[in-house]
């Protein structure tokens, strides 16, 4: 019997046992004070509610935008016995709504009254009206990176924060890097910790924030790193291309095809790209070592590119004036300008869907690549590094911005 089948099977035998309950050692309770408040994610949803002492929960769900009496259950409801608030309920559908209502009982009593019966439609982060802005900080926060626990931003005056949940943030400070701005951090591995750039052409690397050690001092700005889980790859001004196995000790690229100015650099299945301004792409096969113009047929873009990302299928870059450029390869692109043909600086690539933020709190979200919808974040700063998936995201930007969607 197939899984969804047995699922509803079982929610109605539970049904069946809830009406005909004669009470025995419990009884009836009253619905939680308040009822139910249904808070929907990506593929998911979270139920909250005020638990009474010695009160068993059970809730009731469907696959319905009408409201649900629990006394005669809609086609495809589901019963989830004696759970706790919060309880989050997973393998939802995105852009289906569903609803839900409550009641309760002690031991093995029967169900009482129901709570109002709520709705909710779960759907990915990024988009609008799942942003929520944390305290403004300090200067402009220019890159952001996770090692999975702890978030890390860097900006303008040294600007270093730390954040394990991407609204409350805690400066750090260290005094290797001083008061320089700072244009880019990446958490490597737990062996070199992270690796920060200046824009005093300095590149520092490790694993406490508040020690951190010089590791290069160049003759041009760092503007951003990737990392392929055992190399390392800093882009900079000028065609500038660095390589680096620990984060400590860093060569240049044996060839780079020109010598524009690089914003963003990133990893996927075997292929390094790095873009910049005037619609610079450079590839890279061999680990960062030698770069190329790709050979393949592209629209010729002109606009700076700011950022760019993979999914392992596909690399989508974003720049000034709305210019979004994609790829299947790494060697053929197509270019489009998305409505509003405002500058675009980060994008989050993933199988389910790509994000891109960018001037005035502007958003946009992608299932294909192809097809951009414009979101709403109403945050006002321009938003410069975006981390996450699409469950949570965590974006920075001018004006110390800080915010996260989920």
């Amino acid at each position: 019997m197939p899984l969804r089948a047995l699922r509803f099977l079982l929610s109605a035998l539970l049904f069946s046992a809830l009406l005909t309950a004669c009470g025995g050692s419990g009884s009836s309770a009253p619905p939680p004070v308040g009822g139910i408040t249904v808070t929907p994610g990506n593929g998911q949803v979270t139920i909250t509610w005020t638990q009474a002492a010695g009160v068993e929960y059970w809730l009731m769900y469907a696959p319905t935008a009408n409201p649900i009496d629990i006394k005669n259950p809609p086609g495809g409801h589901v019963w989830l016995t004696a759970i706790t608030s919060p309880y989050v309920l997973t393998g939802l559908t995105n852009g289906v709504t569903y609803s839900f209502a409550m009641n309760a009982r002690t031991g093995s009593g029967p169900g009482g009254a129901q709570t109002p019966s709520v709705s909710a439609t779960p759907r990915a982060a990024g988009t609008t009206g799942l942003w929520t802005a944390g305290t403004a900080l300090a200067g402009d926060l220019r890159s952001l990176t996770t090692d999975g626990t702890n978030h890390v931003s860097v900006g303008t005056q040294g600007a270093i924060y730390t954040s394990t949940d991407g609204l409350n943030w805690s400066t750090v400070t260290d005094a290797t890097t001083g008061t320089n701005d700072l244009n880019s951090v990446l958490y490597f591995n737990s062996t070199a910790g992270y690796v920060v750039s200046d824009a005093a052409k300095h590149i520092y690397y490790g694993t406490d924030l508040t020690a951190l050690t010089l590791a290069q001092t160049g003759t041009s700005n760092i503007n951003a790193f990737a990392s392929d889980g055992t190399n390392l790859v800093a882009v900079g001004n000028s065609g500038t291309i660095l390589r680096s196995t620990n984060g400590s000790t860093w060569t240049a690229a044996s060839s780079v095809p020109a010598a524009a100015n690089l914003h963003s650099v990133v990893y996927s299945s075997g292929i390094w790209v790095a873009v910049g301004d005037s619609g610079a792409i450079y590839v890279s096969t061999d680990s960062g070592a030698n770069w190329t113009i790709p050979g393949g047929s592209y629209a010729t873009v002109t606009s700076n590119l700011r950022g760019i990302a993979a999914n392992g299928t596909a690399f989508v870059a974003v720049g000034d004036s709305g210019t979004v450029v994609t790829s299947a390869d790494g060697s053929s692109w197509t270019s489009q300008t998305l409505s509003g043909s405002v500058n675009l600086y980060a994008v989050k690539a993933s199988s389910a869907q790509h994000v891109i933020v960018g001037a005035a709190g502007s958003a946009y979200v992608s299932t294909d690549g192809s097809t951009w919808t414009a979101q709403t974040t109403n945050l006002s700063g321009d938003l410069l590094a975006l981390i996450g998936s699409p469950t949570e995201y965590f974006v920075v930007g001018t004006s110390g911005t800080n915010a996260i969607s989920k």
